[in-house]
């Protein structure tokens, strides 16, 4: 007679043969459980979350273990947990949207990042919600090169073109980028005469002869004396390819350009391959003689 399976004949047959298997209804072995502790994770530091005395609304708050004492007030109450492995690294905590590494680091009701460990805060920038907008310096151009993203234009252009009394705003978006969240803007591209608009897709450059064209067409409005408000998605790759060029066609090798305008503006510049071999092409274009 064929004897029914059971969890604890299982475990009956696996004992007469030398192999105990455990019940389906004992726990798991601790290396597969979901709730490791962070010890067991080779990624991650333990984080012991203790109350923070400070003074003001926060008084109740809580933050990670670190260096620090004390904290600006200003931090959110929050109810603070250890995450699991499975949702945190040595650098991110992607489940609450708070960062820590070495030392700790919390965010605060106004956006900034605190530091706990030096007791120092980032406050929240323009950089941080908008990309914010810098200038690039062009050798003996009387008018100026500004570099900016959709995110600082798209909302209000014109206190963007007062901001930098621009004469001109170059954008390099394209229609999609833009009509679903800055629809006036859009309107306002195609009919203010300020507008230039030379739509480039993300990650790509425009050909070597509608490069030159544009850059040509930009170098004239610096040596006329105006200021080009230049922006693309985030005011980065193309944006900071196009100033990369017009600095190449003022004499700059490559990496001098490329350099330039990261230094002006953080992370602006070529940052896909056709962008480099373009702007390659236009510095061999510069030295070969007509």
């Amino acid at each position: 007679m064929r004897r029914r399976w059971s969890r604890r004949n299982s475990s009956v047959a696996g004992s007469a043969l030398g192999r105990p298997r455990p019940s389906l209804l004992s726990p798991l072995p601790k290396r597969l459980s979901r709730r490791t502790s962070l010890q067991s994770s080779k990624r991650v530091r333990k984080i012991v979350p203790v109350p923070l005395r400070c003074t003001g609304a926060s008084s109740r708050s809580r933050w990670y273990r670190g260096a620090g004492s004390a904290m600006p007030s200003g931090v959110k109450n929050r109810s603070a947990r250890t995450p699991s492995p499975r949702c945190c690294t040595s650098l991110a905590w992607s489940s609450t949207a708070v960062m820590f590494g070495s030392p700790w680091v919390v965010t605060a009701t106004d956006g900034s990042v605190t530091d706990v460990g030096r007791v120092t805060a980032w406050r929240s920038s323009e950089r941080s919600r908008n990309g914010g907008i810098d200038r690039v310096p062009v050798p003996d151009a009387p008018g100026e090169l500004w570099l900016c993203g959709k995110h600082l234009i798209g909302p209000d252009v014109e206190a963007a073109v007062t901001r930098v009394d621009a004469d001109v705003v170059l954008c390099l978006n394209e229609r999609h980028e833009l009509e679903a969240r800055y629809p006036d803007y859009v309107a306002w591209l195609r009919t203010d005469p300020r507008a230039w608009w030379a739509p480039v897709p993300d990650l790509h450059a425009p050909p070597l002869d509608d490069a030159v064209a544009l850059v040509e067409a930009l170098v004239e409005h610096l040596d006329a004396g105006r200021t080009v408000l230049t922006h693309c998605g985030a005011g980065i790759g193309r944006a900071g390819t196009i100033a990369a060029a017009v600095l190449i066609a003022r004499g700059a090798s490559v990496e001098q350009a490329t350099a330039v305008v990261s230094a002006s503006r953080p992370g602006a510049g070529p940052e896909a391959g056709a962008q480099e071999e373009l702007l390659r092409a236009m510095a061999d274009a510069q030295r070969t003689p007509d």
